[in-house]
């Protein structure tokens, strides 16, 4: 039973590391893309803040983070591109491909 029981912590952690695993934040240029609330990890929270902030609800104070593709705007091509990275549809930030 004690193994059971330590195979299944074994298993609950390592899935909790995999998941993770996509969620850690990129930086290029010194930037930490998609972190908007520099928690040190880009998730749900990240999204949506930036949702709020298209809706007029949020104020960003790091916009730069929030431009996603690097087009100087923050807009809802952002939001589905965070939403892709936080997914693991696209592997990296900033996204300089086609709109998803």
């Amino acid at each position: 039973m004690r193994k059971l029981k330590r195979l299944m912590a074994t298993i609950f952690v390592v899935t909790i590391i995999v998941a993770m695993a996509g969620t850690m934040p990129v930086s290029a240029d010194g930037i930490v893309y998609g972190d908007l609330n520099s928690d040190g990890i880009i998730d749900i929270r990240d999204n949506i803040s930036i949702n709020k902030y298209l809706f007029g609800m949020y104020a960003l104070y790091n916009c730069e983070e929030a431009d996603l593709n690097c087009n100087g705007v923050v807009d809802a091509i952002d939001s589905e591109i965070m939403s892709a990275y936080i997914t693991m549809s696209i592997h990296e930030l900033p996204y300089f491909g086609n709109v998803l």
